[in-house]
């Protein structure tokens, strides 16, 4: 299983120039919007970072979601809770690589949204998940799937989880100085 979960990672790899190239574009364009606003430097350029990769993470999910199949490849529909979890290592795969993909989002969500609680942020990983998958029905370049909802949103949470935790370490550790 974990054999088939590296090869589908780097599989990915060639998405990432264009997801970069993205990221950097929205990240230059938030430092030139900081710069104009008069927002403190330090912090506007370290918190355009986190839109900068929010934005390169998009354009990566968009190619791995659309482009890594074929156009009416896929036109199966499976509303089983627990029907991708199969006897093969590939199915058992996809399964966990659809709570990493999200791990990133729910972690860039968190940093980019402190005001959302977690809840919403969760909320908002199932609303992208659905729209992917009712887009993937609708193209033919994937399974709808409903354990691709429930891993899909498993995984945002847990990314939010993650970053609140350690924010909320951190601001133990600091004192709670870190309120911008």
């Amino acid at each position: 299983m974990w054999g088939c979960i590296i090869r589908d990672i780097r599989n990915t790899f060639c998405f990432l120039p264009m997801a970069f190239v993205a990221g950097l574009i929205v990240y230059g364009v938030c430092l030139l919007v900081s710069k104009r606003k008069g927002k403190d430097e330090s912090w506007s350029c370290f918190h355009d970072v986190w839109y900068g990769l929010l934005a390169a993470y998009f354009v990566l999910l968009f190619q791995i979601v659309f482009f890594s199949r074929e156009a009416g490849s896929r036109t199966d529909l499976n509303l089983v809770i627990g029907g991708t979890w199969t006897q093969d290592s590939q199915g058992r795969a996809y399964v966990i690589e659809n709570i990493l993909l999200f791990i990133p989002f729910g972690m860039l969500l968190a940093l980019c949204l402190k005001k959302i609680p977690i809840w919403g942020i969760t909320l908002i990983g199932f609303g992208l998940s659905l729209c992917i998958e009712i887009l993937q029905l609708l193209t033919a370049r994937g399974y709808f799937q409903t354990d691709d909802l429930i891993m899909n949103t498993l995984g945002c949470l847990s990314g939010a989880c993650l970053v609140r935790g350690f924010l909320w370490i951190y601001s133990c550790k600091t004192g709670g100085n870190d309120e911008k």
